[in-house]
């Protein structure tokens, strides 16, 4: 019997209590209650890093990049979870399952037999549902290994990484992309943008989410044997002559017999430090709510509020900064902040948040966001500002220029590195920590590096602004910061 990793009956049991449930009920006794749908985690070809991790290994790359939140999310809902780590996929296994998750698999662990194939073959066709993750290119070689799997359900492999161009791109580069195409779906319900770091693309015949016109298909460069080659494996970056044109596909959603298949082309966008950039989270619980046939499981206010104190750090995806990794961007930082806070970087300022978070001063704010940002001072919940006062001058004014007309002439009491704005009659502040550049990438430490002394001074120094711009304990929708399991 193939190993599973938590205190919970194993599939045989469930099958075992199910026929002494219905032979009860055939002798006059209650009808059995039907079990609630589970996942089944692949952990035979993929690894899942669904444990927090040891303090050392809390900034190793793919620990950092697990999907604990999302599947402690689900857990809470009432979607539980089993890990599988040897063994091989068999019918017997798979049958008290509803979903089969398949992480980006790995070529150190083994390939899936062909008695494997067949066994989620039928899993599939017969009703249950399979979530995979695929990547750019052939990262891994996860391309290859799944290849036979996937042409089994009828799903095309393909060795690309999704490149787009400005105005569709996170900061520097062609593979971080935003994605805001998409096609009517339970899977893209509500869906404005997702996120890539750098990932690949799907079968286009039921993708759902789709690069930009200007995208393409940056297909994979390896030498003969792979000699000389790292197996994360990418383009050249460039388009060329034979690479495919977008609009290519990123998620797709098919249905195969009775069953339901989604694929999504980057691990990244469910990681630790991603998950709650753009609407992430959202394809992840659209994603599973489909699969497991638990349609309340897609509601994004349940998620939004599962955790507080809520930090809303506004973001311009055409001119981003909390997802861009290059120099002048905020990723680092924003990955930071999500290890101490319930954190999210989006473009709307609508909702509840216990305190809004500005990467810097030079924005342009829709006029629905200027209201929702005055609603939220008068409220008497504050926003924080890095690098405040610096301007690029051809823009105009900033933020706190914007709410003059709503808020009338502030009052500026300067501390030290902070400045603290105020409006008379608003129980509401702005801090605008003086960081000149000292909170982008180029001087932050990486989100898979232990910050330095002096690093972690820094970041001591911002959670710190946050923390003391949060309301205080006991007022509404104040509370302890939230434990991320990245932690």
């Amino acid at each position: 019997m193939t190993r599973t990793h938590l205190s919970r009956p194993t599939p045989l049991l469930h099958l075992a209590l199910a026929f002494a449930l219905a032979a009860a009920a055939g002798c006059g006794g209650p009808a059995a209650a039907p079990a609630p749908p589970r996942i089944l985690v692949d952990s035979i070809h993929a690894y899942n890093f669904l444990t927090p991790p040891h303090p050392t290994d809390a900034y190793e790359y793919h620990h950092l990049y697990g999907f604990r939140t999302g599947f402690a999310y689900l857990k809470s809902r009432g979607l539980d979870y089993d890990e599988v780590r040897e063994g091989r996929l068999t019918p017997e296994l798979l049958r008290g399952y509803r979903v089969l998750f398949i992480n980006l698999v790995s070529a150190d662990l083994p390939p899936f037999l062909a008695s494997e194939i067949r066994a989620v073959r039928q899993f599939v066709e017969g009703g249950g549902s399979l979530l995979a993750m695929t990547d750019h290119t052939n990262c891994y070689y996860h391309a290859y290994k799944l290849a036979p799997l996937l042409e089994d359900l009828g799903i095309e492999v393909r060795l690309e990484m999704a490149a787009d161009r400005p105005p569709h791109t996170i900061g520097a580069g062609n593979g971080w992309i935003a994605i805001t195409r998409f096609a009517p779906h339970p899977v893209t319900a509500g869906l404005a943008c997702v996120a890539f770091q750098s990932g690949g693309t799907v079968d286009d015949r039921f993708a759902v989410a789709f690069t930009s016109e200007r995208g393409w298909g940056d297909f994979w460069q390896v030498h003969p044997f792979g000699e000389g080659d790292q197996p994360g494996f990418y383009g050249d970056w460039m388009q060329s002559h034979q690479e495919r044109s977008g609009p290519l596909g990123t998620v797709l959603a098919k249905t195969v017999g009775k069953g339901r298949v989604v694929i999504v082309g980057d691990q990244n966008l469910f990681g630790e430090p991603f998950l709650n950039y753009a609407d992430n989270w959202r394809l992840w619980i659209n994603a599973a709510a489909w699969l497991a046939g638990m349609p309340e499981l897609a509601a994004p206010e349940p998620y939004v509020a599962w955790r507080a104190p809520r930090i809303l750090m506004y973001e311009e995806y055409p001119r981003a900064a909390w997802g861009a990794s290059d120099h002048s961007g905020n990723f680092n930082p924003f990955a930071e902040l999500g290890r101490h806070y319930w954190a999210f970087a989006r473009h709307e300022l609508a909702g509840r948040a216990d305190v809004i978070v500005f990467a810097h001063d030079d924005y342009v704010l829709a006029a629905a966001d200027v209201t929702a940002l005055a609603v939220h001072l008068r409220a008497g919940r504050h926003v924080v500002i890095l690098d405040g006062g610096v301007l690029a001058p051809e823009r105009g004014g900033g933020v706190l220029e914007q709410l003059g007309p709503a808020l009338g002439e502030p009052v500026r009491r300067v501390d030290g590195r902070r400045t603290t704005v105020t409006w008379p009659g608003v129980a509401g502040r702005v801090d605008l920590l003086l960081g000149r550049g000292g909170y982008t990438n180029r001087h932050w430490p990486s989100s898979t590096s232990r910050p330095s002394g002096a690093e972690q001074l820094r970041v001591d120094e911002l959670v710190r602004a946050i923390r003391d711009a949060l309301p205080p304990a006991g007022a509404a929708g104040a509370g302890r910061p939230a434990t991320s399991p990245a932690r």
